[in-house]
């Protein structure tokens, strides 16, 4: 927690302070450990597997480009064969998600 005061200046200090509180944590929230993911191989030629035991049926894999642009959502309930041989070689992410917990890594397409 970060706390920042202010002072109108006058030296009374009896009126017109402010307080502005902030938490200054950002960024993601992720509990799914990566033990439970397995992504094979990795790198790759545009085709690999996704691993990962869901604990419920809204359990699914997204896949990102370095663009930020989603070029895959599928369902997965033990594992998932992914393409993407009609895209470009790079970096993608990748993300399970399964209601409750979240996991995001990276994909090397050669």
């Amino acid at each position: 927690m970060v706390s920042f005061k202010y002072d109108n200046g006058t030296g009374d200090n009896l009126g017109d302070i402010e307080w502005l509180k902030a938490n200054p944590t950002i960024g993601i929230y992720e509990n799914l450990s990566m033990r439970e993911v397995s992504i094979y191989p990795n790198p790759n030629s545009g085709e690999f597997t996704v691993r990962y035991k869901a604990k419920n049926s809204s359990a699914s894999v997204s896949v990102y480009d370095n663009m930020g642009r989603l070029v895959i959502l599928e369902p997965i309930k033990e594992q998932v064969d992914l393409s993407l041989d009609d895209k470009s070689a790079g970096i993608y992410l990748i993300r399970i998600e399964d209601g409750m917990n979240i996991s995001t890594t990276k994909v090397l397409v050669k």
